[in-house]
């Protein structure tokens, strides 16, 4: 046996090694969207679990590799959590990008405290009081869902918040807090919202 065939069947048995430890992984980032608050003895596990999977594939050589990126490839498309279209208000299909967070309608935000979430909607209302910034999918924004930022991080998004997202369709993601009576989602990163027709 020469050693192009020894490597092959190395690259071929480190795949086959690494593979549980793939699906392992594929199947924990799919199921973060249903399920983001563990216990911290499990997190701690099962964040050596996945720096280890991260240590083996350094040490593959280039053909392993590439093999090992085939198959977490497959993988991640087989086990991603699928989000369904919507429309926004000129009928085109809305399909955020955010794999992370349960996706619910905003109105339901009651439901949700203290879960990642995904919302859409029209923002009919926002405000900035030169501190914080409030984008809101409802008028009677004292009893629903508001999309907060404070004015340290106003930087990080577009200029004039405010303005910019207003009578707009959007999606948001973030943990949904109860403050005053009333339901929001903080946002600390520009990331964390988007226009349907971008």
């Amino acid at each position: 046996m020469n050693n192009k065939n020894k490597t092959v069947i190395i690259v071929i048995a480190v795949a086959m090694v690494l593979l549980g430890s793939v699906v392992f992984l594929a199947k924990r980032l799919a199921n973060q969207s249903a399920k983001m608050q563990k216990d911290d003895t499990q997190q701690s596990v099962e964040d050596k679990k996945i720096n280890d999977i991260i240590q083996q594939y350094s040490n593959l050589p280039p053909e392993g590799k590439k093999k090992f990126e085939i198959i977490l490839d497959r993988l991640v498309k087989q086990y991603a959590v699928k989000q369904p279209g919507k429309e926004d208000t000129a009928g085109k299909p809305f399909k955020p990008s955010f794999v992370k967070g349960i996706k619910i309608n905003w109105q339901d935000a009651a439901k949700y405290v203290g879960q990642y979430v995904i919302v859409q909607g029209i923002i009919v209302s926002s405000y900035y009081n030169g501190q914080v910034c409030f984008l809101n999918f409802d008028k009677n924004y004292g009893k629903s869902l508001a999309l907060t930022i404070f004015g340290y991080n106003l930087k990080k998004f577009h200029e004039h918040p405010e303005k910019f997202y207003f009578d707009k369709t959007i999606a948001a993601c973030g943990i949904i807090k109860q403050y005053k009576g009333r339901y929001e989602i903080i946002l600390t990163d520009a990331g964390q919202i988007e226009l349907a027709n971008e």
